[in-house]
C-alpha cells in the first residue's frame, strides 16, 4: 500500500467530515460516529465527482487533479470553521447514557473480527462480481489505462464511428459515479490495483454502521440498544457478502439511502435543519450510483414533502406532485434519459425477463429469499411481529409512522415490480430480488430499532444532564 493511497483515504475522511461540520456543526459525543460514518460516504462521493471529466493517464490522474482537490478541501475547511464559529452544533444529545454491558463489548468485538475478515476477503480477491465488470469496473479500467475521459454510447452509435473517442458496452447507459470512485482509488494507488479499489466496500460497511449508530443515538436509543442494533445490521449475511465481494453498487445505495432516511428522521424529531440539508444532498446522490436510486430518491422526497405539508393542503399537493412527475417523465422521454429507457425496457420485457406464470410462484420466491434462505437471519420475521405488537405507537409517533410508511411502500414496490412485470424471471431465479431488498434493509433495521427505543436493556442508567434542544 503506497503513501499516496493512504493519503487519499485521509483526504476522503477530512473532506467528508468537513462537509458534515460545515452543515451540522462540530460533532459531540455519539455524533462523532455519525460525522465519521457520513464523512466517509460524502468524501468518496465528492472524490468521484471531482475526477469526472479529467483526462490524464490513470497513474498521473491523482497528481493532475490535486489542485482541484486541494481547493475543494480549503473551501470546505473555511465553511466548517465559519459554521463552528457561528454555532458549534445544532444541539447536544439528550438520551440516556447507559454503561455498555459486557455483552455489548462482546458484540463489538465480534463485529471487529468480522470487519477484519471482510477486509481480508476484499483485499485478496480480484474484482469478481459479474455486474461489476459489465457496469462499473470496466469503465474505470478503460479510463485508467487509456488516460481519456471516454464517454459510452449505445452500440449502434458506436458502430457508426462518428466519434472516435466513444466506447460501448452492455451497460453503456449505467450511472458512472461508482466507476469514477474506482478510478480515483486506482489512481491514488498508482496502478490498476483491484485490492486497493476493493477496500472501499469494507470501508463503506464500517461507515454505514458508524453513521447509523450515531444517528440512532441522536434519535433516542441508549448505548446498549444502539450497539445491539449495529450488530443486528452488521451481522446480516447478504450485507457481509456485498461488503466482501467488492464491486456491486447495492451496498452503496443501501448506505446512502439509510443515511438520508435517518437525517430526515432527525429533522422531524429534533428540528435540525442541517440534517434536512444532508438528507437532500444524499437524495441527489442516489441516482448517480444506480438506476434504483432514482426510485428511492423520488419516493423519499415525495414522503418528505407529504409529511411537511399541512393536512388541508395535502390533496392539492398530491395533484401537483403527479403533474410534476408526469412532466419529468415526458422530459426524460424527450431527452432520452437512460433511467427511463431502462425502466421501459424492464416493463416491456426488453431486459430479458418474462411475465410470471403465476403470482403464487413469484410470492413463493420472494418469501424464500426473505425467510428460508441464509440472507437476513430473522429480520423479516421481526418486522411483522413489531407491526402486530406495537402498531399503536405509530399513532403516537408521527416520525415513526412516516418511516414505517416508507418501509411498507418499499416492500410493496419490490413485490409489485417482480410480480407484475417481466422482471418476474429474476424473482423466480433469486438473482436480483435479494439485491433489491438489500437496498432497503438498513432502513428496515432502523425502523425496528426506533420502534423499540423505549425499552431499556440495562438497569444502570446515568442520564445526561442536558436537555433536548428546542425544535428549530
Amino acid at each position: 500500500m503506497s503513501a499516496g493511497y493512504a493519503f487519499a483515504w485521509l483526504y476522503v475522511a477530512l473532506l467528508g467530515s468537513g462537509v458534515w461540520i460545515a452543515v451540522a456543526g462540530l460533532p459531540r459525543r455519539a455524533d462523532i460516529a455519525a460525522c465519521l460514518g457520513y464523512g466517509v460516504v460524502l468524501g468518496l462521493v465528492a472524490c468521484g465527482l471531482l475526477v469526472a471529466g479529467r483526462a490524464a493517464p490513470g497513474a498521473q490522474l491523482a497528481a493532475a487533479a490535486w489542485p482541484w482537490f486541494a481547493a475543494t478541501l480549503a473551501v470546505v475547511a473555511v465553511a466548517a470553521a465559519w459554521r463552528v464559529r457561528r454555532a458549534p452544533a445544532d444541539g447536544i444529545l439528550a438520551v440516556p447514557s447507559e454503561r455498555l454491558p459486557w455483552w455489548g463489548w462482546a458484540l463489538l468485538a465480534l463485529l471487529a473480527w468480522r470487519f477484519l475478515l471482510i477486509v481480508d476477503e476484499a483485499w485478496l480477491r480480484p474484482v469478481f462480481a459479474w455486474d461489476t465488470w459489465i457496469a462499473w469496473a470496466a469503465k474505470a479500467k478503460v479510463w485508467f489505462e487509456s488516460g481519456q475521459a471516454a464517454h459510452y454510447v449505445a452500440p449502434p452509435l458506436w458502430i457508426d464511428g462518428a466519434d472516435a473517442n466513444a466506447r460501448t458496452s452492455l451497460a453503456w447507459h449505467y450511472p458512472e459515479l461508482l466507476s469514477r470512485i474506482d478510478l480515483w482509488l486506482a489512481s491514488a494507488s498508482g496502478a490498476w490495483n483491484e485490492a486497493a479499489i476493493g477496500l472501499a466496500w469494507p470501508a463503506l460497511w464500517l461507515a454505514m454502521l458508524a453513521g447509523c449508530y450515531g444517528q440512532w443515538r441522536a434519535l433516542g436509543l441508549a448505548r446498549p440498544q444502539a450497539v445491539l442494533a449495529v450488530y443486528a445490521l452488521g451481522s446480516l449475511p447478504l450485507i457481509n457478502v456485498h461488503a466482501a465481494l467488492a464491486g456491486y453498487a447495492d451496498l452503496w445505495i443501501a448506505a446512502i439511502l439509510v443515511f438520508a432516511v435517518l437525517a430526515w428522521q432527525r429533522w422531524l424529531v429534533r428540528g435540525e435543519r442541517a440534517q434536512l440539508v444532508l438528507c437532500v444532498a444524499l437524495l441527489a446522490t442516489l441516482p448517480l450510483i444506480k438506476f434504483e436510486g432514482m426510485v428511492w430518491a423520488v419516493a423519499l422526497a415525495a414522503l418528505i414533502a407529504f409529511g411537511a405539508v399541512p393536512p388541508r393542503w395535502r390533496l392539492g399537493g398530491v395533484a401537483i406532485a403527479l403533474v410534476l412527475a408526469a412532466v419529468a417523465v415526458l422530459l426524460s422521454w424527450w431527452l432520452k434519459l437512460a433511467w427511463l429507457t431502462t425502466a421501459l425496457g424492464i416493463l416491456g420485457g426488453g431486459g430479458g425477463g418474462r411475465s410470471a406464470t403465476s403470482l403464487f410462484g413469484v410470492l413463493r420466491a420472494f418469501a424464500s429469499g426473505l425467510f428460508a434462505q441464509y440472507n437476513w437471519h430473522l429480520l423479516w420475521l421481526v418486522v411483522p411481529a413489531l407491526v402486530a405488537l406495537r402498531w399503536r405507537l405509530l399513532r403516537e409517533d408521527r416520525a415513526l409512522a412516516l418511516l414505517a410508511l416508507f418501509v411498507a411502500g418499499a416492500v410493496v414496490f419490490v413485490v409489485g415490480l417482480f410480480a407484475l412485470t417481466p422482471a418476474a424471471k429474476w424473482a423466480e431465479s433469486n438473482t436480483a430480488i435479494n439485491r433489491l431488498v438489500l437496498q432497503i434493509v438498513p432502513v428496515a433495521v432502523s425502523l425496528c430499532a426506533l420502534w423499540l427505543r423505549d425499552l431499556s436493556l440495562s438497569t444502570d442508567t446515568d442520564r445526561a444532564t442536558s436537555t433536548p434542544p428546542d425544535p428549530a
